[in-house]
């Protein structure tokens, strides 16, 4: 486990992650719940990318990384939780403005927060892939989504392909700009 202390971590790189280890990423959380440790892409960096299956991240939150492609935030093809973590105002310019989960995959997401997060397809979390022989989807528990925007389809999450399993979640304010296209599951508000 590593863990982060209380404050703000301006990134000056993407941290690439590969690693068949458990390893975890924790930060700190306040007495009222409150996360106290936050990574910071000032705006013109990716912050994780990853193909780590027993990887978590927690208590973490997540602002203003930005990406040249997909997954603001964070890229992975695969790990074991996101929890506890908030992501607010990253941007990619193709799919996930927060995250995006490539390929097959059975990550959970779990009581995290997405907010002002924005890209072409999925303004918070994009799933673009899945497989006939391999069907894995996320799942995702208790996550809420708030103003996230797509200038494509999706505002707040889109998926192709594969089917994610959503969970107690809630979806407010979320806005595509365009009617999703047929074979494909998009979830979005067109208007607020």
């Amino acid at each position: 486990t590593i863990r982060l202390a209380p404050g703000t971590y301006n990134w000056t790189s993407t941290l690439i992650l590969q690693t068949d280890a458990d390893v975890t990423f924790a930060g700190t959380v306040g007495k009222g719940g409150e996360l106290l440790t936050t990574l910071d892409g000032g705006g013109v960096r990716q912050i994780f990318q990853t193909v780590a299956t027993n990887m978590t991240f927690r208590d973490l939150r997540f602002q203003n990384a930005r990406a040249g492609g997909d997954g603001g935030a964070i890229i992975t093809g695969g790990m074991r939780l996101i929890a506890n973590c908030e992501f607010d105002s990253n941007v990619s310019s193709l799919g996930g403005g927060a995250i995006c989960l490539t390929g097959p995959q059975n990550t959970l997401l779990e009581d995290c927060v997405f907010t002002n997060n924005s890209a072409q397809f999925a303004g918070a979390v994009f799933h673009p892939q899945n497989s006939n022989t391999n069907p894995l989807s996320p799942t995702l528990r208790r996550c809420e989504f708030y103003d996230n925007t797509a200038s494509g389809t999706g505002g707040a999450m889109a998926s192709g392909g594969s089917s994610p399993t959503y969970d107690s979640c809630t979806f407010v304010g979320n806005v595509m700009q365009m009617t999703p296209p047929s074979g494909w599951n998009w979830s979005g508000e067109i208007g607020r």
